[in-house]
């Protein structure tokens, strides 16, 4: 949500990680506009007024987003110390593991204290205890417009098709 915004960021707080790829592209563009959609519903009787139907749905527009995020990753406008790409998958199948992972990448010190506390959350709040999110990808061709538009997306992160 906030790629266009990385770079401010990084100058506000030169200190903090920032994560990026996180899933795969057409996955992640139909869950993004599902949430932006779900906070528009609870703020409005018309989410999705003119083009920010086409801001949040049109793989191009996301393209050129990501795009953009590449171009400033490969200019050094955002240094690569400081981020740290994580696939949903892997954070899903350890979530732990994968905390632990990108606390030694950015040299924090993950606590015994904060292990414990994400394991009795995960506990309390295990995964399969509600019902998974679903969404629509859209038919066949909205599928194919999306994985050509975003291409070069999943190419850079090394991200495969599902």
């Amino acid at each position: 949500m906030h790629l266009d915004r990385v770079v401010p960021l990084l100058k506000e707080y030169p200190r903090r990680p920032v994560r990026l790829a996180a899933s795969r592209s057409h996955t992640a563009l139909a869950s993004f506009v599902s949430l932006i959609g779900t906070i528009q519903w609870g703020r409005s009787d018309h989410p999705f007024n003119g083009a920010s139907l086409d801001y949040m749905t049109d793989p191009n527009i996301s393209a050129y987003r990501f795009g953009a995020v590449i171009e400033q990753i490969e200019s050094g406008a955002i240094p690569r110390n400081q981020i740290y790409n994580v696939f949903y998958k892997d954070l899903v199948a350890d979530v732990n593991g994968t905390i632990a992972d990108i606390y030694r990448y950015f040299g924090f010190e993950l606590t015994e204290e904060g292990r414990k506390a994400m394991d009795h959350y995960m506990i309390e709040n295990p995964r399969d205890s509600r019902p998974p999110h679903r969404f629509n990808f859209g038919s066949e061709d909205v599928v194919a417009r999306a994985r050509k538009a975003l291409q070069p997306y999943q190419d850079y992160f090394n991200i495969p098709n599902e």
